[in-house]
Formats: structure tokens, C-alpha cells, sequence
């Protein structure tokens, strides 16, 4: 080698480095290890306040399922491939791999320490809004509205699926695929608005165990969707539409929030609250004429869990009314 040769190479060290960047080991990697080590310390920490706080396995899921998190759990995967690769790609002597390294490994270092630290931002806001009740009737809405803007999607899927196992089988599956989209179709719309009642359920029964009134009324704020949906479903199968009977549909999610609200531990509820409870669940039946055979054991239920939780008090209420 010659003296010039070496000279040329101290140079190139001088000016360029080793081959990567300072912003690769003095910023991105240890920002990397940081990040993952505070973030899942974090997390833990977060999905036990929820568990503690709530004692719902609906609102549990939830979280777990929200985009925040996701995309939390996504980018730690990444992190942890990138720089276990990163360092197995550095012991070998490939020049190939070392070119690869010196021309992308820097770049890409930094985008996903970037990527992470909004990871962290993001999820640690979730986490407040999921600790503080008032906001976490904002994220059930907020998820029920997008599963909802979903089922689109979902039952295009499903057709295309329908459509390519009905080019292996006979007529008599084609004939019964329309029937089969129309089944799921109205079984995707009852299983999201089943997880909107079950997790405000759960919550107002928090509030009522806590005797958080307001978080009560904004909960039954939330719920009235679900109730006129249910109240505006008359059946009309048998007649004409400008008869005077009227057969009301099954109000079984309505009857459904207020069954479970009962399991609250709290014995003794406000006032107020007990009067709104009535007062709601019984106009839910406002534009029923006739009530359905479904909703008469509904209502039986209904009554034999209010003796059996001993909730004397809303029984004279209901028998008042």
C-alpha cells in the first residue's frame, strides 16, 4: 500500500467518518432504547389504572384496540427489528452491507426514532383521556362511530369472498349469498352498536358507584341515539302503513344498557338520577302502541333483577309512573 493510498484514506475519515453518521449513535439508537424502555413501563402502568379504575373488560378492550395503541405496539416491533439488524448487519464485512448502512442506516434511524417519540406523545395522551371518565365517553363514541363507517368495508370483503367460493360451488349457494350479505350486514350493525351499550354500561356504572351525576347524564345523553333508534322501529310487516296498530320493535340494546347498570355495587343512587333512569326507560316506549312479545320479557327480566339487586326504591318509581 502506498503512502499516498493511506494518506488519501485518513483523509476521507477526516471528512466523512467512519461511515455513519454522529446522529446515529449520539441521538437516534439511544433515543430508540430510551423510548422503549420508558414506553412499556408506561403501558403496563396505563392498562392496570384502567383495569383498576373501570373493572371492565369492555373498556379494557377498547383501549387495547384503539389506534393509539396499535400503532404504539407497531412502531416498538420496528424498533427493536431495526436495531438488532442494524447491529447484526455492522459484524459482517460485507461490502455490500456496509455501503447499505452508510447510505440508508443513519436516514432510517432517524425517521423511526422520530416515528416512536410520536408514538409515545400519542399513546400517553390516550391514556389520559382513558384515566379521566369525561373524556373516555368522547373515545367510545369516537370508535363506535368509525367501527360503524367499517362495516362497509367489511361486507365488501365478505361479498368478495361470497363471490369467489361461489365460483367453486352450485346455485344453491348463489341463491342463498344475498340472503347470507343482508344476515351479516344487520349482524355487524347490531355486534357495534352491542359494544357502544356495553362499554357506556359499564361506565355509568362506574359513575354511579362513584356518585359522579354528571358523568351519569352524559352517559344517558350518549345512549339516546340507541333509543330512538330502537323506539323509531315499528313493525309494520302485516299491515298497511297508514293503519292505526303499530307493533313496536324489540328494544333489546335499550333493554340491555339498563339491565346491566343495575350490577352497580352502589346501593343507594341519587335522587335525581333514579328519577332520570325511569323517566328515560320508560319513554323509550313512547311510540309503541302494542309492545312486542320480546320486550314483555325484556321488561320481566328487567323487574326480577330489580328485586334481586333489592332496588325497592326504582320499583315504586316504575309502579308510581
Amino acid at each position: 500500500v502506498s503512502l499516498s493510498t493511506l494518506h488519501d484514506d485518513v483523509q476521507a475519515i477526516a471528512s466523512e467518518g467512519i461511515g455513519f453518521s454522529d446522529a446515529l449513535g449520539h441521538v437516534a439508537v439511544p433515543l430508540i432504547i430510551a423510548l422503549f424502555a420508558f414506553a412499556f413501563t408506561f403501558l403496563f402502568s396505563a392498562i392496570n389504572d384502567v383495569n383498576k379504575r373501570y373493572e371492565s373488560k369492555r373498556i379494557s378492550l377498547l383501549f387495547q384496540k384503539s389506534l393509539a395503541y396499535r400503532y404504539f405496539m407497531w412502531i416498538s416491533r420496528v424498533s427493536v427489528l431495526y436495531i438488532v439488524a442494524f447491529a447484526g448487519m455492522s459484524l459482517l464485512k460485507n461490502p455490500v452491507l456496509k455501503e447499505l448502512l452508510r447510505s440508508y442506516g443513519t436516514v432510517v434511524g432517524v425517521i423511526i426514532a422520530g416515528l416512536y417519540a410520536i408514538a409515545v406523545l400519542w399513546f400517553t395522551q390516550k391514556c389520559i383521556a382513558y384515566n379521566k371518565p369525561d373524556h373516555l365517553i368522547a373515545e367510545i363514541k369516537t370508535a363506535h362511530k368509525y367501527a360503524t363507517r367499517w362495516i362497509p368495508v367489511r361486507l365488501f370483503f365478505q361479498r368478495c369472498k361470497n363471490w369467489i367460493v361461489g365460483l367453486f360451488h352450485g346455485k344453491g349457494y348463489k341463491e342463498f349469498r344475498g340472503f347470507g350479505y343482508r344476515l351479516n350486514k344487520s349482524g355487524l350493525v347490531y355486534y357495534v352498536d352491542s359494544a357502544l351499550v356495553g362499554q357506556l354500561a359499564d361506565l355509568t356504572k362506574y359513575a354511579l358507584d362513584t356518585n359522579d351525576t354528571g358523568l351519569v347524564y352524559s352517559a344517558f345523553e350518549t345512549i339516546d341515539d340507541i333509543i330512538e333508534q330502537e323506539k323509531n322501529s315499528i313493525y309494520n310487516g302485516r299491515y298497511q302503513k297508514q293503519t292505526v296498530v303499530d307493533w313496536s320493535g324489540n328494544h333489546r340494546l335499550t333493554m340491555q344498557f339498563f339491565e346491566q347498570i343495575l350490577e352497580s355495587s352502589n346501593s343507594r343512587w341519587d335522587e335525581q338520577v333514579e328519577e332520570s333512569l325511569v323517566w328515560k326507560l320508560l319513554g323509550s316506549f313512547s311510540k309503541s302502541k302494542y309492545i312486542s312479545s320480546v320486550d314483555i320479557f325484556f321488561l320481566f327480566k328487567y323487574l326480577q333483577k330489580l328485586v334481586s339487586c333489592g332496588r325497592i326504591s326504582l320499583i315504586r318509581k316504575y309502579v308510581d309512573r
